[in-house]
């Protein structure tokens, strides 16, 4: 899923990022081992959000639903940043100001 991430502690690995399908934020943990690069490109996307730029990042994730189906969190296996070729319009999601 294509998303910035609005919160992450690094010594605990929870954090949260915003859910496109719910249209709110969601907790996520990063996995022990994740793809190489991640935990870098989560505090990437952190780090741009909050200089009020969109942030926008490529994270991999599995969910992890009650019974009943609601998301509880996200387990991040990989975050990466958006390739060139699939910008939009030239503009790179991760680095663009929000408007």
């Amino acid at each position: 899923m294509v998303t910035n991430i609005t919160a992450y502690n690094v010594v605990s690995r929870n954090g949260r990022m915003y859910d496109p399908v719910n249209g709110s934020t969601a907790a996520f943990t990063l996995v022990k081992s994740p793809l190489k690069g991640t935990a870098n490109t989560i505090t990437t996307s952190l780090d741009q959000y909050q200089a009020g730029r969109k942030g926008l990042v490529k994270v991999t994730a599995d969910r992890v639903q009650t019974e009943s189906g609601r998301l509880k969190k996200f387990l991040v296996t990989a975050a990466e940043e958006i390739k060139v070729q699939d910008w939009e319009n030239g503009q790179d999601p991760l680095r663009s100001a929000r408007k």
